[in-house]
């Protein structure tokens, strides 16, 4: 799994590529929050001894886009009624992105991202983005600590960035118009 803050790249970045005119600050944040979300899930194999590989347990259903779209419903509904729409499809956006670029992760058992639907865990075609694992220890006190940054920086954080300063100088100026309405 990708470190948290790199779980928070997609949502800061596209955020503040749409600008402070089309998406508010709070609104960001709680994106950033919504995409860091799914690995809560953690407490559950860590302290209640769920198994790993149980659909409870770490990239079961909490990340799933089934998860993903209920969280976002229900934090759209309770603090953007006013904005329902903006803020729903950005925070599906950030809330999805979570098990996609966990699916892009080495290791691991893969992604529930079709939970209920299936209980399949998925990978994606290739896994560029070193795991964490469930240690943070991995990233402060070994020597993978430098090679995992650098392959969140090359696979999430550049992509990222370029999108959002796409969308800063309106190169999908189109997209915006069409959301906006």
């Amino acid at each position: 799994m990708p470190t948290s803050i790199t779980h928070a790249i997609p949502a800061i970045t596209v955020g503040l590529g749409l600008g402070k005119d089309y998406l508010s600050k709070r609104l960001i944040l709680t994106g950033a929050f919504i995409a860091c979300v799914p690995d809560l899930d953690l407490i559950s194999v860590r302290f209640w001894g769920i198994a790993k590989d149980s659909i409870y347990g770490h990239r079961g259903y909490t990340h799933s886009i089934f998860f993903a779209l209920i969280l976002t419903l229900i934090v759209s509904l309770f603090f953007y009624k006013s904005d329902f729409k903006k803020a729903f499809i950005f925070l599906a956006f950030c809330g999805v992105s979570h098990g996609i670029l966990d699916a892009f992760t080495e290791g691991g058992l893969g992604v529930a991202l079709l939970w209920p639907v299936s209980d399949h865990r998925y990978y994606a075609f290739v896994q560029p983005i070193m795991n964490v694992g469930v240690s943070f220890r991995a990233l402060y006190m070994t020597n993978r600590g430098l090679p995992i940054f650098i392959s969140e920086f090359v696979w999430v954080w550049i992509p990222f960035l370029m999108l959002g300063v796409m969308l800063r100088f309106n190169v999908f100026s189109s997209l915006k118009q069409k959301l906006s309405r």
